[in-house]
């Protein structure tokens, strides 16, 4: 069906064959056809494959990428986005307590998800405070939009770190102001 038989079916059957009608429907016909274009490239830029510079600069943007245009060709540029959705992993409970595992130790993390609450509540064993707060920033950034970290208990010297390096009647012997400081 070309454009103009898309007009023409709407029309009452007495213009079908009045050639003002035709001149108009076919004047219609171009810019219907223009806007069929529009269209199609819109579609086109949420591909990241088939998008154009405008459709680029969308995804750059979603991902905070500072793009050099002048310098940086179209293609280059859709590469560094394609990469970014491949950095975009499947963030699942056993992700998260990987990840945890690999920065805190296996033994000094504790989380869970309450699916039904909507919650998430970790605990850290750590004496790292930069590397406890831009992982909480992280955790925050990766969970479930409609989830929340209900409890974020951090055990600076808690009994479980000390327990690892002490004795019980070693650790008898230190006020808790001298574990503060410590």
């Amino acid at each position: 069906m070309n454009s103009n038989d898309k007009i023409i079916r709407f029309a009452p059957d007495i213009y079908e064959n009045n050639q003002t009608m035709l001149a108009n429907y076919n004047a219609q016909k171009t810019e219907i056809n223009d806007y069929e274009a529009i269209i199609q490239r819109i579609f086109l830029n949420n591909l990241v494959k088939y998008c154009n510079v405008e459709g680029i600069r969308r995804f750059e943007s979603i991902f905070y990428i500072q793009a050099d245009e002048i310098n940086e060709n179209l293609e280059f540029r859709k590469m560094r986005v394609i990469n970014k959705f491949n950095q975009l992993p499947p963030f699942t409970k056993i992700f998260i307590k990987q990840l945890l595992s690999d920065l805190f130790g296996e033994e000094n993390i504790a989380f869970d998800v309450f699916y039904n609450d909507y919650t998430f509540k970790v605990e850290i064993e750590t004496t790292l405070d930069s590397l406890l707060t831009e992982t909480l920033k992280d955790l925050r950034k990766i969970i479930p939009a409609n989830m929340i970290i209900e409890q974020i208990l951090y055990y600076p010297y808690s009994h479980g770190y000390l327990k690892k390096y002490y004795t019980h009647e070693e650790m008898k012997q230190f006020t808790h102001g001298e574990l503060n400081n410590g």
